[in-house]
This record gives C-alpha cells, structure tokens and sequence, in this order.
C-alpha cells in the first residue's frame, strides 16, 4: 500500500495530536541480537503502554514485554476491526 504525501501528514498530525513524548528513565536490556530495540521497550515501559506495534521482527520474538503486547502492524489492523 503506497500512502499520498497528503495522506502521511494526515496520520502524522494525528499521532502528534494523541500522542504523548516520554522520556524513560529504565534501561532495558531485552533484545540481544539488536540492542537499539531495547529503546523501544523503555519507551513502553515508561509510557505504561498496552501494546507495541512494531514491524520489527526482534521485537516479534518476544510476544510481550513486562505484561506489553507486542504485534505486527497487520495485526493490530485485524484487532482494531
């Protein structure tokens, strides 16, 4: 699926409009094959995030981190139906 540059900036502002910066304060050391990923899961921990998507194939790995789930971009689409 190729998005219109229109269409980038939509989804863009509206990320910007209901997300929320964090700045963690963990370190995390989870992902051994790709250490920069760690990053990722101390933003979810420090957000209190539900779910990661993430297309990230490391990260799929691990299913869940700290009670987090952690799914593919299709499949959070089949989950908000």
């Amino acid at each position: 699926m190729q998005w219109t540059e229109a269409e980038i900036l939509s989804r863009l502002k509206l990320i910007a409009r209901v997300g929320t910066f964090v700045e963690p304060r963990v370190s995390v050391r989870a992902v051994q094959d790709d250490p920069d990923d760690d990053h990722i899961l101390a933003c979810a921990v420090a957000s209190v995030a539900d779910i990661i998507v993430s297309g990230d194939r490391h990260l799929w790995a691990l299913k869940t981190f700290r009670g987090i789930a952690i799914v593919r971009p299709a499949d959070f689409l089949r989950i908000l139906g």
